[in-house]
């Protein structure tokens, strides 16, 4: 990103100051072919618009998606929703979260302790793939994850 940004600062400065620095700058003259020079960096600044718009896009869509998910979980935090739409899994989540990032377990094996406590191993099996992830829960919370290839 730091070089995307590097070449838009240079090229709005050959736009601000008329091209001939920048045909300095390049190793050619004034009179060697200033048009080819012009077009080439006309077409690298259309180029960096582009993906500019693309990833302004893609942060709205984002901005749209941790709304979406804020407003059906009003007790979350901002930071939360942000986390959960990125799909990040991280140990201290609660279950709800869990489900959302990651979907349905294909399998969950449950153990009931006394005093109504309770723990789960909830396991996400990714044939594509060839790993499967486990996730273990106690009374909701996700205390541990771990991927197996």
């Amino acid at each position: 990103m730091r070089s995307f940004k590097r070449i838009l600062t240079m090229i709005a400065f050959c736009l601000l100051v008329g091209w001939s620095p920048c045909l300095t700058i390049f190793g050619q003259t004034k009179d060697e072919n200033q048009a080819e020079l012009k077009k080439k960096l006309d077409k690298e600044l259309k180029r960096a618009q582009k993906i500019l718009r693309k990833d302004q896009k893609g942060q709205e869509k984002e901005k749209q998606k941790v709304q979406k998910i804020c407003d059906a979980h009003p007790s979350w935090t901002q930071a939360v929703c942000l986390a959960v739409a990125r799909k990040q899994t991280w140990v201290g989540m609660n279950q709800d979260m869990l489900l959302e990032v990651m979907g349905r377990p294909s399998s969950v094996n449950t153990t009931r302790l006394e005093g109504g406590h309770w723990t789960a191993q909830l396991v996400y099996r990714y044939l594509f793939y060839d790993y499967t992830d486990y996730v273990y829960l106690e009374d909701g919370i996700v205390t541990a994850i771990q991927r197996e290839h």
